[in-house]
C-alpha cells in the first residue's frame, strides 16, 4: 500500500506504525500521515459463539502458552508477532464509535 501511494497508484491507504517503520526513509518521507487511530491490540483471535466455552478456553491457553516456549516464540516471530496477549471485547469497544457497523457486527459473549 505504501508503495502504491508513493507511486501515485492510490490516493491514500491505511497501515500500521510497525510496517510504516519497515519502509525505507525515501518511502516514509514521501508519505503524509493524515489520521492516526487510538492504539489497541492488533490481530485478535475470535471464536464463533457456537464453539463451546471449554474448547475456546483450551485454544486460548494453547496460544498463550506459545509465549513461554522457545519453539512457540520462534513460530510467533514468523508471523510476525512478538507476544500473544489475552484481550476482551472491551479492548475493541472503541471501534463501535467509528461508524463501521455495516462491516463489523459485535457479538457479546463471555
Amino acid at each position: 500500500m505504501y508503495l502504491h501511494v508513493v507511486q501515485g497508484l492510490a490516493a491514500a491507504g491505511g497501515g500500521v506504525e510497525k510496517t510504516l517503520q519497515e519502509q525505507s526513509e525515501e518511502v516514509r518521507s514521501a508519505l503524509r500521515i493524515i489520521y492516526t487511530t487510538r492504539s489497541f491490540p492488533s490481530h485478535p483471535v475470535a471464536a464463533h459463539p457456537r464453539v463451546p466455552k471449554d474448547i475456546r478456553e483450551k485454544v486460548s491457553r494453547a496460544l498463550l502458552s506459545m509465549n513461554n516456549e522457545s519453539e512457540g516464540r520462534a513460530r510467533l516471530k514468523n508471523v510476525p508477532v512478538e507476544q500473544l496477549i489475552p484481550v476482551k471485547y472491551d479492548d475493541y469497544a472503541v471501534m463501535s464509535s467509528w461508524g463501521i457497523e455495516k462491516y463489523w457486527q459485535p457479538v457479546s459473549g463471555d
